[in-house]
């Protein structure tokens, strides 16, 4: 674009770009905007009574609904969630299979509340570690917010989350 608008080119063309550009339509919108920018003398600065639109249970409601709504466009999760879960819980009812009908001692209660103990233990990790993919798309956009609001306070440095979430 420089050697465009050079003075050599100028000179060819026999055209002053500065007065074309001061003639133009782009120059009139550009006085408007300047004009607009400052505000007339005695006005007084916006001023809103909360920080945010919304209050937090508003903006709560708001992300489970999105949550919600990108849970179910997702049956990959959901079928690998389902399969996991009924291989899981096949595996630990063969593990404990009759367990139940054999209470005759303290051990053999403890050993029920073990299986189910286990069963919670195994399919909430299974859970939590298939949501992986999914919650770390949200990660990003949440460690950039809390990340601006860190460094308008000077909190945060160039490490950590902040370059995590750039």
């Amino acid at each position: 674009m420089v050697e465009v608008t050079s003075p050599s080119v100028e000179a060819e063309l026999g055209a002053d770009f500065a007065e074309i550009y001061m003639k133009s339509a782009l120059y009139e919108n550009n006085e408007l905007v300047r004009q607009l920018s400052d505000p007339p003398r005695g006005s007084r600065d916006l001023h809103f009574p909360t920080q945010f639109s919304q209050s937090s249970w508003v903006q709560f409601k708001s992300c489970l609904w999105k949550l919600h709504f990108s849970y179910w466009r997702s049956p990959s999760y959901n079928l690998t969630r389902l399969l996991l879960t009924v291989i899981i819980s096949l595996a630990l009812g063969l593990v404990f299979w009759n367990q139940g009908q054999k209470i005759n001692n303290q051990q053999n209660v403890f050993n029920i509340f073990g299986s189910m103990f286990s069963a919670v233990v195994f399919l909430g990790m299974n859970s939590s570690l298939s949501v992986q993919p999914f919650v770390a798309t949200e990660g990003c956009y949440i460690s950039r917010k809390i990340c601006r609001d860190l460094l308008f306070l000077g909190l945060c440095t160039s490490t950590g989350t902040f370059s995590y979430a750039s």
